[in-house]
């Protein structure tokens, strides 16, 4: 185990206890997530994918309002897509833990 995360541990924890530990974590949080999911899905109104146009959630808004709402949201969208991008090239630092 690195130094720095036994020393970050909680005193008299092993390998074992933050085997354990990490067990525990994802089991709770894919728990969590499915009853999330249930959740949404169950709220999804029963006509929601009936016809041949989707719901335009923001068609009663201004166009002011409306169309710098949707350029900003696809903004949003290309940002995420182009940081997703670059985070999987090598030598960039992404997600996870630094060895320091």
């Amino acid at each position: 185990m690195p130094d720095w995360l036994q020393h970050n541990l909680p005193e008299g924890w092993s390998d074992q206890h933050l085997i354990v530990a990490g067990i525990i974590l994802t089991v709770a949080t894919a728990v969590l997530s499915l009853i999330a999911v249930a959740i949404v899905v169950v709220r999804i109104p029963s006509n929601c994918f009936v016809g041949d146009q989707p719901p335009r959630v923001s068609a009663n808004s201004h166009p002011f309002i409306r169309w710098p709402a949707v350029i900003l949201k696809n903004l949003l969208g290309v940002s995420l897509v182009a940081l997703g991008a670059l985070m999987s090239l090598p030598g960039v630092p992404g997600q996870g833990f630094s060895r320091y």
